[in-house]
């Protein structure tokens, strides 16, 4: 259990060296901007 945590956090360290959370924050604004459009377009109908 213990060696499948430290993979986990190892994995992740790696990502985040590669810039896979930039990837994931621009897939957060847009998630965050969806929410706030979908609302009134839907108001709009």
């Amino acid at each position: 259990m213990l060696r499948v945590r430290l993979y986990t956090e190892v994995r992740f360290e790696v990502m985040f060296q590669e810039g896979l959370d930039t990837v994931l924050y621009v897939y957060y604004l847009l998630y965050v901007y969806y929410l706030e459009i979908e609302p009134k377009e839907s108001k709009l109908k």
